[in-house]
């Protein structure tokens, strides 16, 4: 095992000193062979993680080479678990010969890979008459049977086992096993030993050599007269599994991969095209006919190696969705499998999948257009995003702003989250000399990828925001219009998805009131089902699903589509199955819009088998863009190779390619395209590159050679003012309030919700809305001064704050808590006084939660709550009676939702995102702060220059969401405020809420309270230690921690 780990890649340990090894009796190394061993220690630790979570029922073997389990990003198991399974079955298959010969099986630079304890533990039956051979460098080797001579569960795998003394070459001497330490490059000794262990000549053996990234890693001449020696074996077999460069050294996975092995001092000498591979094989004596490559892109396809039924089981072990960049890591392994004996001999290519036709067709490509391209940089600042969502921007979408075309880019995932900003960009020609630049444009309602915006008019022209997801298996049902400068909740999709195909339609004669909609196929669900159901937003019915006719496409997530010139048809490429294989067809649809209803009618366009030029349109995650006449299916991965330069791009109307000239080489994955007047806009995109770091697009104007075109832009969305801003809310009539916040505010939007999953989505989305025109009861009318104390009784004692300023602060306490007679409260806040009360539980305050309906029955009915919240009804926790004077309420946050009913009176809020907590003065286990955001000193106008306040001003009858952990204080806006607070629990959250007690709603989750009690445990164990030493090492866990956020 010879491949580093990048999260493994930094800090390796300093060789040993070869005095100290040479007095060990251990070979002296070179620092190289150093460097390439210690590959072998973060290797294995992704192998184990791969045991661990894949394998849960089988005798783990990997433990004990690995001192402490570390999960993996699924990106890496998944690429570990082919690597492990496609080297496993062709072992299995070299075994399952049935020619009576003594299998022997060699594995060269075998680190602590234990393939040969997993078969003599889990396939005894396989290995009968098999003699296993490790070799690698001995220091290596007398590392791993130490591990094996120390534990019993492998080392009763070796009966009879004896081992060799310092200096020996072979170390390890059993029936069925041998550990043998000698350098593979050392081609004479590896010969000599093994034939004082295995009779090679005789009929009777059969060899298998296997090598998993090691060859890589030597000189050509080295890595050559290893495969010449395996030639000149009587009956052999080679199984190799490495690095390769399908498209050159150029292409940035390749690109990235390289340096990677280069900055870990290990480069890979030995690495070329399959062909080169093929060729020196052929040229160290292996037979043309006996060598088949197969990239392990193609491995995971083939049922031989994986069967459909083994690529969808794993998901259900983690929730998966970097196809791209899996496609990008198996396109760049290959497995080959080369034998010096017959087909006859060793079994048929149709015994294992056709692999030879399914090998790489390097020098295939696809021919190109004589018109050539040219790319510039489009400059400006933005963020990297991949996976996000890019559209024209309708005028009327820009609010407070002059018409002009914008390109808004949404969403997306950045370096360390998900986005749910935007970043835009126009043109000088569409800027017609103004260059004032947007503010903002409006961010979405949640961090999302997966999710597309399409341009309708429902009735005036908008944006359609539907699905996308959080994390693989969190998608949402959620759609948002954006009009007027404000995301408002629309019609939510019947079930949640992401990677769907979003169409706009400009035919729809029968929708009365939209000119044009939005057609959805497809997509993904959060339990992992595939969808191939047609859905047609109806501005008044919501989504309304379309019959089929004729043939209809087998579901598929991740297909590129497209809309012809007459508005209500187009077509349908490739996606992908639930298995993880992509889809190898296309297919035109066509709507018909009739009274009976929708219908869509589907063909299939090619129905006898693909060339290679037509294998090139099956894809996944590509996008089809109209360029004038010409119509361009531009990126993705493909179902059989990766594309290369030639194909990534390619003219649907003449099949051929188009050459660009890149200022930076793109990789066409997770990336948006656009056709603008005068060529393509290339926004974002990009990929982690396995386990070798991550590479992000430039973002590119692409434009044929030769033409004068307009130059583009990225828009500073920081610098103006609120008035230029791009989807900024309007303001309502408290608009002119500003107090030296910091940054100006943003107005919190308004929304309607006809429904009560209407809400629910509302609450995935995690803003603060003010919902109108909710029926919350007669309390809005009822509830007078002179009513309430009738209806409660004025000489009811009630616990108030008491505050001697217009400002409370929890932190510093600067009130008293005062036991007063119900009619005393509402006088003295109608006449002034700083007076706060924030209803308990009358029955046992300090451990249960208020509850409006038995703290306050006599007006309890006054207010309801309408079933469009029915789910804070089902959900509630408490519900309290606020009524203040003009007092202000502390900055604080909540870990529970909740819903603020104004009743009487009005208030201004100004709530701060999650996000922006470090910056607020929360101290360590605290919830509240004593900074005041209305009336800031000048330290905290610092802080408070770093963050953005949405502001809100609550009427009589305004509903106000505000998230959980969302930051918020209050300042009345008349003498008498009455408000009622519905707290209520997240389902998704119910299992991390801190058990016991939670009489406020205010309880930090359970993990962050063990947390803290874990980072005291960290803290304490520096005690002891220099003050330097102390803080240089807690710096560090603390820029950890923070990596992972």
């Amino acid at each position: 095992m010879s491949e580093k780990d990048p999260t493994q890649a930094t800090h390796r340990k300093r060789p040993s000193k070869p005095t100290k090894m040479g007095a060990m009796g251990l070979p002296v190394t070179s620092n190289g062979d150093e460097y390439i061993m210690d590959t072998n220690n973060s290797s294995i630790v992704s192998m184990r993680s791969v045991e661990k979570l894949y394998y849960p029922n089988q005798p783990e073997y990997l433990r004990y080479f690995v001192r402490k389990f570390q999960r993996r990003s699924p990106l890496i198991n998944r690429g570990y678990w082919l690597r492990m399974k496609a080297v496993e079955t062709y072992v299995s298959d070299f075994l399952s010969e049935s020619n009576g010969n003594t299998k022997v099986v060699v594995n060269l630079g075998c680190g602590y890979d234990p393939i040969a304890l997993q078969f003599l533990g889990l396939r005894s039956e396989q290995c009968e008459n098999t003699v296993f051979v490790d070799v690698d460098h001995p220091r290596l080797i007398h590392k791993k049977l130490d591990i094996i001579r120390n534990t019993p569960p492998l080392i009763d795998l070796l009966p009879g086992v004896r081992f060799g003394e310092q200096g020996a070459t072979v170390l390890a001497d059993a029936s069925q096993y041998k550990g043998v330490g000698c350098d593979v490059r050392d081609i004479h000794a590896l010969d000599r030993v093994l034939r004082t262990l295995v009779d090679v000549e005789t009929c009777s053996v059969a060899l298998l050599l296997t090598a998993e990234v090691s060859v890589a890693h030597m000189e050509q001449p080295a890595a050559q007269e290893i495969l010449e020696w395996a030639a000149r074996l009587p009956d052999a077999r080679f199984c190799l599994l490495e690095q390769h460069l399908p498209d050159g050294a150029d292409h940035p996975f390749a690109a990235t991969m390289l340096k990677h092995f280069r900055k870990l001092r290990t480069p890979l000498h030995a690495i070329g095209t399959l062909n080169d591979t093929r060729r020196r094989f052929e040229a160290a004596g292996w037979p043309s006919g006996g060598v088949d490559i197969q990239t392990l892109w193609q491995v995971w396809s083939n049922e031989h190696f994986v069967t459909s039924v083994e690529r969808q089981a794993l998901d259900k072990v983690e929730a998966f969705d970097e196809w791209e960049e899996f496609a990008l890591f198996g396109s760049h392994y290959f497995l080959l499998q080369a034998s010096n004996q017959s087909k006859e001999t060793v079994g048929s290519t149709e015994d294992r999948g056709d692999t030879s036709k399914s090998g790489a067709r390097e020098e295939s490509h696809l021919q190109l257009s004589p018109r050539n391209f040219e790319a510039s940089a489009i400059p400006g600042l933005y963020e990297d995003r991949r996976f996000a969502a890019a559209t024209i921007v309708p005028y009327n979408c820009l609010a407070g702003v002059e018409k002009r075309v914008v390109v808004g880019h949404w969403g997306g995932m950045g370096h360390q989250q998900r986005h749910k900003s935007a970043d835009a960009y126009n043109s000088d020609i569409a800027t017609s000399g103004n260059e004032a630049p947007l503010r903002r444009l409006i961010e979405l309602p949640s961090g999302l990828v997966g999710h597309t915006i399409t341009t309708c008019t429902l009735p005036e022209p908008s944006l359609v925001l539907i699905g996308g997801r959080g994390a693989p298996d969190k998608a949402t049902d959620a759609c948002w219009r954006l009009t007027d400068g404000l995301w408002k909740p629309t019609h939510s999709l019947p079930r949640d998805r992401f990677r769907h195909c979003a169409m706009e339609i400009t035919s729809c004669p029968s929708l009365e009131t939209a000119s044009t909609t939005v057609l959805v196929f497809g997509g993904k669900t959060s339990t992992g089902d595939i969808l191939n159901d047609w859905l047609l937003l109806d501005p008044v019915n919501g989504w309304v699903s379309c019959q089929m006719s004729g043939e209809h496409p087998e579901p598929r997530f991740g297909a590129a589509s497209s809309v012809d010139a007459s508005g209500a048809s187009g077509m349908i490429l490739g996606g992908m199955r639930s298995d993880g294989t992509v889809i190898e067809d296309a297919w035109s649809w066509r709507l018909d819009i009739s009274r009976a209803g929708l219908t869509i009618h589907c063909a299939n366009l090619f129905s006898e088998s693909a060339s290679d030029e037509r294998r090139s349109l099956y894809r996944f995650g590509a996008q089809i863009v109209q360029h004038g006449a010409e119509t361009l299916l531009v990126g993705g991965i493909a179902s059989r190779g990766m594309l290369d330069r030639s194909n990534e791009i390619m003219s649907l109307t003449n099949l051929m390619g188009l050459r660009v000239t890149w200022i930076q080489r793109p990789l066409l994955i997770g990336f948006s395209t656009l056709s603008c007047k005068d060529g393509l806009l290339l926004l974002g995109g990009g990929a982690i590159c396995f386990s070798f770091g991550a590479y992000w697009n430039k973002n590119q104007h692409i434009k044929e050679t030769g033409k004068n075109t307009a130059s583009w832009r990225a828009l500073d969305l920081s610098a103006a003012s609120p008035e230029q801003s791009c989807g900024s809310v309007s303001r309502g009539t408290e608009a002119n309030l500003h107090d030296g916040i910091g940054k100006e505010p943003v107005n919190i939007g308004r929304s309607k919700i006809p429904r009560p999953v209407d809400f629910y989505n509302v609450l995935l989305a995690s803003q603060p809305v003010i919902l109108e025109q909710l029926n919350i009861g007669p309390c809005t009318r009822l509830w007078t001064t002179d009513y309430l104390n009738k209806r409660i009784g004025a000489e009811r004692l009630v616990i108030v704050h008491d505050s001697a300023t217009a400002k409370m602060d929890f932190q510093a306490k600067n009130f008293r808590y005062q036991t007063i007679p119900f009619g005393d409260l509402l006088t003295g806040a109608q006449a002034g006084r700083h007076m706060y009360l924030r209803a308990l539980s009358s029955d046992r305050p300090s451990e249960t939660a208020t509850d409006l309906a038995k703290d306050f029955p006599a007006i309890a009915r006054d207010f309801t709550l309408p079933t469009e919240l029915a789910y804070v009804e089902e959900h509630a926790h408490s519900s309290p009676l606020r009524i203040s004077g003009p007092v202000n309420m502390w900055l604080h946050y909540d870990v529970m939702a909740n819903v603020l009913c104004q009743i009487k009176g009005s208030k201004r809020l100004l709530l701060y995102a999650p996000a922006d907590v470090v910056h607020l003065g929360i101290g360590p286990g605290a919830s509240s702060s004593s900074m005041n955001p209305f009336e800031p000193s000048s330290v905290d106008q610092k802080n408070l220059s770093r963050v953005i306040a949405h502001e809100a001003v609550l009427n009589e009858g305004d509903v106000l969401f505000i998230p959980p952990l969302w930051l918020h204080t209050a300042k009345p806006l008349s003498n008498l405020s009455i408000a009622v607070n519905v707290f209520f629990k997240d389902e998704r959250m119910e299992k991390a809420y801190a058990a016991g007690k939670d009489v406020y709603g205010n309880r930090d989750i359970a993990a962050y309270e063990r947390g803290r009690r874990d980072v005291q445990k960290i803290i304490k164990g520096f005690d002891g230690l220099s003050e330097q030493v102390r803080s240089f090492y807690l710096l560090r866990l603390a820029e950890e921690l923070k990596a992972s956020i």
